[in-house]
């Protein structure tokens, strides 16, 4: 996640947020906020290693679109409502860099949809013991990979998938 990650955009729900001591060091971290009141657009005074709010994913995203970030990817790191609107707007086009665990979350409170039978896996990669690295892209789709989304998810109901 680190390597893949670093020197990019990387977008997280509010939640997500509020779990972080701190931003992700080398990143531009963005934080989707519906209560936002922060400038849009051009007045937005953006900076890697601090959080950058914006009011709507739609806004980020048009945002990053522009040619001074043209060079950057960007990744959807959570959580799961963050994750199951951009699968709802289709406003993911790009790879999925799907972790999927064989253990039981017992604590955690929300997880994302499965990804679809939309998605075909390009690679995997077991990542250790108990998880595995699948890449994925929409079926049908170009090669270019203008957006990235980070996907860490857990299928309770099916450990043989690793």
């Amino acid at each position: 996640f680190k390597c893949t990650t670093a020197g990019q955009i990387v977008i997280m729900g509010f939640n997500t947020y509020r779990t972080f001591k701190k931003p992700l060091p080398e990143r531009i971290n963005v934080v989707i906020d519906r209560n936002c009141n922060e400038p849009s657009g051009a007045n937005k005074n953006i900076a890697e290693n601090k959080f950058n709010f914006f009011s709507s994913l739609e806004d980020a995203l048009d945002y990053f679109s522009c040619i001074k970030f043209s060079e950057k990817k960007i990744f959807l790191i959570g959580g799961a409502k963050l994750f199951n609107y951009a699968f709802s707007k289709n406003l993911i086009n790009g790879k999925i860099y799907e972790t999927v665990f064989n253990c039981n979350f017992s604590e955690a409170a929300t997880f994302i949809d499965p990804v679809s039978e939309k998605w075909k896996i390009l690679s995997a990669k077991k990542l250790g013991e108990n998880s595995c690295l699948f890449v994925r892209k929409k079926k049908g789709s170009a090669d270019s990979f203008p957006t990235e989304i980070n996907t860490p998810l857990n299928f309770q109901d099916n450990p043989a998938s690793l």
